[in-house]
């Protein structure tokens, strides 16, 4: 079997790009319909990480009057910055404005600064800080960020051993590093599912993939070790889910993707020709992979394309497998047979190793059905 029209055109990545946008066009597909979808969960997840990084206003309902008092109680001003959520210079200039009368408090409502704050409230000093807040004490409630023996509202510290060796903070520093190394992972998993499917990739594909092998880890890696660490478990269980997600897929689709690649084995690249390409050099074409040449040979209800026999003895001269195409214009199923019927007889005493085909163009009003 011989198909032409994708493969020819993947050698000429400009072309390729106009005939799949007149495919759109002729279909009626909106290329971006298919992204739409993904804007949705964008939404509600802008609200959801507002929310989450402000426990004490949205889970706990407290003012900011309140949530600073909670911060002074808990003397935010030493916490903050010996557990690295404020610089010492951050520091020193929020004490300047609270001091020049500018601010209220040290503690502002920025960043993950609500989380830090709850995170520094336990069962010992629970009760105090409810008795603080009076009637709104009720509303206060113990958050619980640890996951395996790990504050996951902490940020993960290069220096580790500066908070002592613990599993906390051990554990704290290693999550972004398995982050990274289970994305190394899926990345490897995923190409591995490609060549399973016989993906091709054409080199700038192939570069891309490459560098973003390199680039991604490398990003995701200074992103953990600059937001709270439960952003590393989040990323460590997509990791994980996606890696299995390929696995089983690759598993049910196996007879699928052998089928493809059977079939893709009986392609051959190929070129479609006319008289408005004038003379074609089928040597050069040869030494460039096209192994078949569809040759216009007639249009309309009695056209026969001018370069017919020349480039029929040119693509035979050059060893290439032949097939001839018509340009269909009939509206009405009358007129394309009896145009089918001249472009057979036209070609009837011509060798040719691919079926025929009609190339149907201008479809002027015709829907799907009466097109078919």
């Amino acid at each position: 079997q011989c198909l032409v029209g994708s493969e020819m055109c993947i050698r000429d990545r400009a072309k390729y790009n106009e005939e799949v946008q007149k495919l759109y066009q002729r279909e009626g597909v909106n290329p971006m319909s298919g992204c739409l979808w993904s804007f949705i969960p964008i939404l509600f997840l802008m609200v959801l990480y507002g929310i989450i990084r402000e426990p004490l206003t949205y889970f706990m309902g407290l003012t900011m009057e309140q949530i600073q008092l909670i911060a002074q109680e808990l003397d935010w001003q030493t916490v903050a910055v010996s557990s690295g959520w404020v610089t010492p210079a951050a520091m020193e200039k929020l004490v300047q404005q609270v001091a020049d009368g500018k601010l209220t408090s040290v503690f502002q409502n920025g960043a993950y600064n609500q989380m830090y704050l709850a995170s520094m409230i336990n069962p010992d000093n629970l009760a105090a800080l409810q008795a603080l807040l009076g009637d709104a004490g009720s509303k206060l409630f113990v958050m619980d960020f640890s996951f395996l023996g790990i504050n996951l509202a902490n940020i993960p510290k290069w220096n580790f051993w500066t908070a002592g060796f613990s599993w906390a903070s051990i554990g704290l520093f290693l999550l972004p590093l398995v982050s990274v190394g289970i994305s190394l992972l899926s990345m490897q998993v995923s190409l591995k599912t490609n060549q399973m499917n016989n993906q091709a990739q054409d080199e700038t594909m192939a570069k891309t993939n490459r560098t973003m092998m390199i680039m991604m880890p490398l990003m995701s890696l200074w992103i953990g070790f600059t937001v709270p660490a439960g952003l590393s478990v989040y990323w460590i269980a997509q990791y994980i889910f996606t890696i299995f997600q390929e696995i089983i897929c690759g598993k049910l689709l196996k007879k699928d993707y052998e089928a493809a690649r059977a079939a893709a084995a009986d392609r051959m690249a190929g070129i479609d020709i006319s008289v408005y390409q004038g003379d074609v050099d089928f040597e050069t074409a040869r030494d460039n992979g096209v192994e078949v040449v569809y040759i216009r040979a007639s249009y309309g209800s009695d056209g026969v394309d001018s370069a017919l026999y020349s480039h029929y003895e040119g693509a035979r001269a050059a060893g290439r497998k032949l097939g001839f195409y018509h340009y269909l214009t009939a509206l009405d199923t009358e007129s394309a047979r009896a145009q089918a019927g001249f472009f057979a007889g036209l070609i009837r005493d011509l060798d040719y190793d691919c079926r025929p085909a009609l190339d149907f163009e201008v479809y002027r009003g015709l829907d799907r059905d009466q097109a078919t």
